[in-house]
């Protein structure tokens, strides 16, 4: 049995918006296409599939994009180990802000890197980040217009 109805749900579109922007660059197709299912889906979207499919890939995508849109995440799963592997995987820019209250090891002695005392520093991580990214990207397409004007056709 269902909380709801599901057939009572309406279609989700997975249409390409204009300025989509891709933090994890190895993203497949089938994978863009859950995240954009997932981010048009109105409160819930089911991503199911084998090991090694990338399922906490698209977990971390759409949690990007969902944060750009304003929205906040919560990430819970049944084990430590799997909310540590999306939280590796999120991209890092400055609107995501992870914060884990508790430890996700055994080992007490471990720091845990996204304890609410080290908001600033992941901040500041994060935006430097970002940056990075963004003057990597204007380098190569510099360095691409420059080689394609000396390039005569």
């Amino acid at each position: 049995t269902y909380l709801f109805a599901p057939e009572t749900l309406p279609p989700v579109s997975s249409t390409v918006e204009p300025n989509w922007t891709w933090y994890l660059e190895s993203l497949n197709e089938k994978q863009k296409e859950a995240v954009r299912k997932a981010v048009a889906s109105n409160g819930i979207f089911l991503l199911q599939g084998p090991p090694g499919t990338g399922k906490t890939q698209v977990i971390a995508e759409t949690v990007a994009h969902l944060v750009k849109r304003g929205k906040k995440v919560l990430i819970s799963s049944e084990t430590h180990k799997a909310i540590d592997n999306v939280f590796e995987r999120l991209p890092k820019i400055a609107e995501i802000v992870p914060v884990r209250l508790i430890p996700s090891s055994n080992d007490k002695k471990k720091d845990n890197e996204y304890d609410p005392g080290k908001l600033v520093d992941n901040f500041y991580s994060n935006i430097a980040s970002t940056m990075s990214r963004f003057i990597n990207i204007g380098t190569s397409r510099r360095t691409k217009k420059n080689s394609m004007r000396g390039t005569k056709l």
